[in-house]
């Protein structure tokens, strides 16, 4: 990706045969992964929590992009869809950030990782717009990359993290601390303790859509902005 524009890559369903193997890849982990948790070791596990919790998550990201449980909107917006029909919103993994900066994108990518977020709003506001979400489903994400003011202009409340959001961030500090870190160009400690639940609704952030559109078309140099389509 280059400096010159957003890119778009709304969600589409994995092919079944692929999406089983990731199904099954993660379910082989995930026995793999059962002895550090057998009471002898567990101790030692809570002590490398700080370590695991980062490379699992490192190493999942691509089976659960291929399972489907991870629908990419954008190459760090993605969304997983809770039972009760609730959308969560989740700004890429380390594994996408080392996507990004393989694809040449170099530190501070703060710009570039805005640009990204909003490409992904607008695929998701299109999915809203072509009734592929209803527009009553509610849309919630953990917001310390943007500040209040976008949050808010982009048609989201904002309330304190729960503390089981907070203690999860602490827990994949390591992965976080490098995303914001090359995110900002410098060693940055990510302010967790100030993480935000961020919600809205698909109805009310589709009524963003110009909103977005304007952000992301000043942040790409003033450059046509094309909504994504899915065809």
């Amino acid at each position: 990706m280059s400096e010159a524009g957003a890119t778009v890559c709304p969600h589409s369903a994995p092919e079944p045969p692929r999406r089983w193997g990731a199904v099954l890849l993660t379910i082989g982990a995930g026995l793999v992964s059962l002895p550090l948790f057998y009471p002898p070791f567990f101790p030692f596990t809570l002590g490398l929590l700080p370590i695991v919790v980062p490379t699992v998550q490192f190493a999942l990201t691509p089976l659960w992009q291929l399972a489907g449980v991870y629908r990419y909107y954008s190459p760090i917006l993605f969304v997983t869809e809770a039972r009760n029909g609730v959308y969560e919103l989740h700004g890429g993994t380390s594994f996408d950030y080392l996507r990004l900066y393989r694809r040449g994108v170099p530190a501070p990518a703060h710009r570039v990782l805005l640009r990204e977020y909003l490409a992904g709003l607008l695929g998701l506001i299109r999915d809203v717009e072509e009734g592929r979400v209803a527009p009553d489903a509610r849309i919630v994400g953990t917001s310390y990359f943007f500040s209040d003011r976008t949050a808010r202009k982009l048609g989201f409340s904002l309330s304190p993290a729960p503390t089981g959001v907070k203690l999860h961030l602490m827990l994949d500090m390591l992965s976080v601390a490098l995303m914001y870190s090359y995110a900002h160009g410098r060693l940055v400690i990510p302010p967790v303790w100030r993480a935000r639940t961020a919600e809205t609704t698909a109805a009310e952030l589709a009524r963003r859509g110009p909103v977005v559109e304007r952000l992301l078309h000043h942040l790409a140099g003033h450059e046509p902005v094309r909504s994504p389509r899915r065809g």
